[in-house]
This record gives C-alpha cells, sequence and structure tokens, in this order.
C-alpha cells in the first residue's frame, strides 16, 4: 500500500477518533480497530486470519518499517506468545516514534504508545516468503 502525505493525514485523523475506545475481544480488538480506521476513510482490508501471513499490502518488511511510514499498518507478534498464530496484533503506525493501537496490554484500550516501548514486547512479522 503506497501512502501519501495525504492518505496519511487522513489515517491518523480517523485513528484518533478511537483514543480511549475500550478493547473488547470479541468486538473490537487491535483488527476490528484497522479495519474500522482504514475504512473510514474508503480502504477496505482484505480479510485475514491470525494462522496465516497478513496481507503484503499492510504488512511492512524490517527496512520499511525503519522508516516508519506514517498511516501503514504492521502486523506483530507478541515476543512471548506460545501461539501458533502468526501474527498476534496489529497496528498503525503514528509518527517516527509512535505507535497507536488497541491493546489489553497497553491500557485496556486505544492508546499511542511510543516506539521503544512496543518493540520490547512485540516484532515485526515478516513478510509471506516467495
Amino acid at each position: 500500500m503506497i501512502i501519501t502525505p495525504d492518505l496519511s493525514r487522513k489515517i491518523i485523523r480517523s485513528a484518533l477518533k478511537y483514543i480511549d475506545r475500550s478493547y473488547i475481544r470479541s468486538t473490537f480488538n487491535c483488527a476490528h480497530f484497522v479495519a474500522n480506521t482504514y475504512e473510514q476513510i474508503g480502504i477496505v482490508m482484505p480479510k485475514f486470519h491470525a494462522h496465516l501471513y497478513p496481507p503484503a499490502d499492510f504488512n511492512l518488511t524490517h527496512d520499511e518499517f525503519e522508516n516508519m511510514p506514517v498511516g501503514h499498518s504492521i502486523f506483530l507478534r507478541r515476543k512471548t506468545s506460545v501461539s501458533d498464530r502468526i501474527w498476534t496484533h496489529v497496528a498503525i503506525i503514528y509518527s517516527q516514534t509512535h505507535i497507536i493501537h488497541c491493546s489489553h496490554h497497553f491500557g485496556d484500550k486505544v492508546t499511542v504508545t511510543p516506539r521503544s516501548d512496543f518493540i520490547q514486547i512485540y516484532g515485526l512479522v515478516p513478510k509471506l516468503p516467495d
């Protein structure tokens, strides 16, 4: 997914509407937050499942993540997870230093978290191998 500066602003504006909204596992979790944020501005995410690799257009390589493209989604895996799921969390890059996401590990709500705190807990899920 190519994110222009205008699209980036729209994504962040949409995401901020959810700040402090409560995390509810079955009806409003990280995946609901990201999908709703994008859908509000006309971006339809494909259906995804935690036991499959995330959609390539919506996930970043490690090199792409280093550039922190604001508004882009990232799929992650909790470093201490024992689950067989490929990814355990999805979030949106909020700024060069912060992530916006809905998590029960960060206050049970939609919140903006410093990248440095975030990457201590989560690792980036690689793109689907060729």
